[in-house]
């Protein structure tokens, strides 16, 4: 890579050369982080490495290689040690320039929207006049990369405000200014830069007026969001995601009202649903039944009856006071918006639920417990530790090592990877447990369960769902946390409902919900068409002042998101 850079270089001043320029291109082949170099380049270009923080300590020869790289970002206020390792490239970067100077990154998108990149933007959204940020909406910029990356090209001037331009290209780099030229064509470069710079001027035309803060520009080869800084910091201050910039022109609006405190009829989801993760077990194959070592054998009303599928074979009964019944992704798979009952899956469709080991008296449970001791001890052991240690480590100690969190009694059941489904379930079964796959809502306050449902499955939310989330669980899928749920914008449902019943609308909203309660969720291509769902969006939207067309509009936009991160996924070579 090195003698390759020098050759490159050395072309670069080919022409010079010949007429008697003496040249050496001098590139360094060391640790970016270790070298010594001095605080005066005009010009930064990387392209960094996306290793994730956990996996610095095994990417690294040094063991204390991560605490070195936090020297780096010592001065940045509430730095995240989360981070992945591009953004201490972006900020050693930042070190290394002269004052005017800029830099060029190509970066994994995931500081737009991450927990741990808020310290980042903020930092570089204070030091540096930021011009653009721009991604692709249907390529990755390296086929053979999973990540999701974006481009970051910025100048060393601090500035009271200015105008930054997030590009998002709708056709391919090739489509747009063809293929590069190999580097000894000179004309052939000449006319390659030529196609870049009129992109930019493109971009360059797109500026807020007047008093506002945001301008879209939109055509069929890209959209530009045009934002003032001091907008930018709203929107992080309020939201904390810049991914909802990728929005479209009306998601925008709102977004801005929102930010900027004009419009009450909008919050964030956090603001009114306190969501919780599922079960966490540390060992699902030993607090789930049936399971990988017992399956199931029949079921009464009271008991459950299990069979040892390990040698010597052995049945238990066990009474369902000791037992809670469990809400997997496979047990809601396919079910209806309302979730009224669940299914025998014969697998995973319980779970133990024993306080104190101590206090068991069925005799089925005891039995299992002591199995389970034994079993747990026994792997441990054979594995030098590497099988059950969280568990082992508890009952070995305690005898309420049973205990697990409580997670029933949700409102709403929401899913951790969103593929085209974006569907948020209403949950009528008050004592199931939640597997650690899923989300459970409890709403905050007093409001209808139905009004709650609307406003989280209308195309607002989900399109909030679409920007926040990330692309981090392959094949296109998007990861949702929940701290990335409560930063999505959403429709004040207290206030719909009041406004509902002001109208009086709220009886036949009623009727038109109940109809969607009883569909199943489909994709989006699908929930797009349903006339129950777009009778609800006129109650959810329409209270919004959205008409017919607006609300048409918003699902065109998300399908068309939708297809972009899809077919990008399947990019990856």
């Amino acid at each position: 890579a090195s003698m390759l850079a020098k050759i490159n270089l050395y072309i670069q001043a080919l022409e010079k050369i010949k007429e008697g320029y003496k040249y050496i291109p001098k590139i360094h082949h060391k640790d970016f982080f270790k070298i010594n170099l001095s605080s005066d380049y005009a010009y930064i270009v990387a392209n960094p490495p996306y290793t994730k923080q956990v996996e610095m300590t095994l990417a690294f020869y040094d063991k204390q290689y991560k605490e070195s790289l936090l020297n780096h970002v010592k001065d940045i206020q509430n730095w995240d040690k989360r981070a992945s390792i591009y953004a201490y490239f972006l900020v050693r970067g930042g070190e290394l320039l002269r004052e005017n100077g800029r830099l060029g990154f190509i970066v994994e998108n995931s500081w737009l929207n991450s927990e741990y990149g808020m310290p980042l933007k903020k930092w570089l959204f204070k030091n540096f006049t930021v011009e653009y940020v721009i991604e692709s909406l249907v390529e990755r910029w390296f086929e053979d990369a999973a990540v999701i990356t974006d481009i970051i090209i910025a100048e060393k001037t601090i500035k009271s405000n200015y105008d930054v331009r997030f590009v998002f290209f709708k056709k391919k780099l090739s489509d747009l200014i063809d293929a590069p030229p190999p580097a000894n064509d000179f004309i052939a470069n000449e006319q390659y830069y030529k196609k870049i710079i009129e992109l930019y001027h493109g971009f360059d035309s797109c500026k807020p007026t007047g008093n506002n803060e945001l301008m879209v520009c939109e055509n069929k080869d890209y959209r530009i969001v045009a934002a003032e800084r001091d907008f930018i910091e709203k929107i992080e201050a309020k939201i904390g995601r810049l991914g909802v910039l990728r929005g479209p022109k009306l998601y925008l609006k709102l977004i801005e009202n929102l930010v900027n405190s004009k419009d009450h009829r909008l919050i964030l989801l956090g603001e009114i649903i306190n969501i919780r993760r599922g079960l966490t077990t540390n060992a699902d194959d030993i607090f789930y039944l049936p399971s990988k070592y017992w399956e199931y054998v029949t079921e009464t009303q009271m008991d459950l009856v299990i069979r040892k599928k390990i040698p010597p074979e052995t049945t238990l009964t066990i009474s369902k006071k000791c037992l809670r019944r469990l809400i997997t992704p496979k047990h809601i798979g396919n079910s209806t918006y309302e979730i009224k009952s669940l299914p025998t899956l014969r697998s995973n469709d319980y779970v133990i639920w024993v306080g104190d080991v101590n206090n068991v008296t069925d005799k089925g449970m005891k039995e299992y417990l002591a199995w389970v001791e034994n079993f747990v001890k026994e792997e441990y052991k054979t594995s030098n530790g590497r099988n059950f240690s969280v568990l082992y480590n508890k009952l070995v100690k305690h005898s309420n090592w049973t205990k697990l969190t409580d997670t029933s009694n949700g409102l709403l059941i929401l899913r951790k990877g969103i593929d085209k489904n974006y569907g948020i379930l209403l949950n009528r079964i008050g004592d199931a447990q939640l597997h650690q796959r899923l989300y459970i809502g409890y709403a905050k306050s007093s409001v209808s369960p139905e009004v709650l449902f609307a406003v989280v499955n209308s195309v607002m939310t989900y399109m909030g769902m679409e920007l926040i989330g990330q692309t981090s669980l392959g094949e296109g899928v998007l990861d949702i946390k929940i701290a990335d749920y409560e930063r999505i914008p959403i429709v004040n449902p207290i206030w719909l409902e009041e406004h509902l019943k002001t109208t009086n609308k709220y009886s036949n909203f009623l009727d038109t919900v109940n109809k969607l309660l009883n569909l199943k969720p489909a994709d989006i291509e699908s929930e797009a068409k349903r006339p129950e769902r777009l009778e609800m969006e006129k109650f959810v939207l329409g209270s919004l002042g959205f008409s017919e067309d607006d609300i048409g509009d918003l699902y065109r936009e998300l399908i068309e998101l939708v297809k972009f991160r899809t077919e990008r996924a399947k990019s990856v070579r």
